[in-house]
């Protein structure tokens, strides 16, 4: 699938591929890139990481994604993307603010990363206006079937549309009946690891977005991975990418990350300057666990009554819900155990376990 861009893509992307030779790049055609193998984290925080990878043949750039993620214990329905955007808390309907740039990042507005307008942005308290871009998100599950729920602010008659970008482009719209607030409800089938749309209109009337929320219906088991930081613009001379602080994960104690490789492919010899960007594959995710300074289990468990476990051996009180991930975030063990001793049959090592909504690191 190729991956359709954003601007802000586009745009640091160009800045990366700088130092690159141009007619080197004009004579190339029919490249093809490997996926990406990737590296153990490195100079793990509580809130951040290096991200590593070996090098790609023929790459340019590298785009860097960072992930929370979810299992679902049993059949539900999850809320892959929220957004209301009420972190805008200035200009109103009478008198919006504009912005003087054709294209705006919302990250100091949103509750993920990504978020862009283009198109002159107009910013309502708890709304803003133009052509409005979702971040990545990663609709794999249920087949790619997906549910989009959205919330605007326009004039009656007008006709607002939806357009996601996935396996396929699908379309939908809706006109408004009247002015002032609409809600309307969507389902898209084209959900893969990059989706992406955007709402627009297109009779030139102001409209505005208010809220949007996408769902994605799981079976137990099922895992779906939130993108919380990216790096899309990383340049073939790094084969690492630094994460410093997930401002959208504060409180996550393990994340993941992948990444792809990038290169423009020049093949119209009447238009030697015009170029295709050509993707890898996705790498495979490489979990971290944060934190790596916690306190053993053993040693920060005397005020919980619930439970108690040493060198495996797991006694509940009461039943609980539990997660271990070994110490590279791969998930060992996941389900439901009632009261009573338990042997979790874990070899040597270090874990993660997770029950009662608390975190703890244990040593086996």
């Amino acid at each position: 699938m190729k991956r359709l861009l954003l601007l802000t893509y586009t745009l640091m992307l160009t800045a990366a591929f700088s130092t690159v030779n141009a007619q080197t790049e004009k004579m190339r055609t029919a490249t093809e890139l490997t996926k990406p193998v990737v590296l153990e984290a490195t100079n793990v925080t509580r809130n951040g990481f290096t991200a590593n990878w070996e090098p790609v043949e023929n790459a340019e750039a590298y785009c860097v994604f960072v992930y929370t993620e979810h299992e679902a214990s049993k059949d539900e329905t999850f809320t892959v993307l929220y957004e209301d955007f009420n972190r805008i808390d200035f200009g109103n309907i009478g008198d919006p603010v504009w912005s003087d740039e054709l294209y705006e990042n919302l990250d100091i507005y949103t509750s993920l990363p990504n978020w862009t307008v283009y198109g002159y942005t107009t910013y309502v308290q708890g709304m803003v206006g133009g052509i409005v871009y979702s971040p990545y998100i990663d609709l794999r599950n249920a087949g790619g079937k997906y549910t989009v729920s959205v919330s605007v602010y326009g004039e009656s008659g007008d006709e607002i549309f939806i357009e996601s970008n996935g396996s396929s482009e699908e379309v939908k719209s809706f006109v408004l009946d009247h002015t002032g607030i609409s809600f309307a409800t969507f389902t898209f089938t084209n959900g893969v690891q990059d989706t992406f749309f955007h709402l627009h209109n297109t009779t030139g009337n102001e409209f505005y977005v208010d809220e949007v929320a996408v769902t994605q219906d799981l079976k137990a088991g099922d895992k779906a991975y939130v993108y919380v930081d990216l790096n899309d613009a990383v340049p073939a001379t790094q084969t690492s990418c630094n994460f410093k602080k997930l401002k959208y994960a504060p409180d996550a104690d393990i994340v993941y990350y992948d990444l792809y490789a990038v290169v423009r492919e020049y093949n119209d010899p009447a238009h030697p300057d015009r170029y295709e960007q050509v993707y890898s594959p996705f790498s495979d995710k490489m979990g971290v666990v944060l934190n790596p300074e916690a306190t053993d289990i053993e040693n920060n468990i005397a005020d919980d009554t619930d439970f108690s476990i040493s060198n495996g051996i797991l006694n509940l009180n009461k039943a609980a819900d539990i997660r271990v991930f070994d110490i590279s975030g791969r998930t060992v063990i996941t389900r439901h155990y009632e009261a009573g001793t338990h042997d979790m049959q874990l070899t040597e090592g270090i874990y993660v376990l997770s029950i009662n909504n608390k975190t703890y690191k244990i040593n086996i």
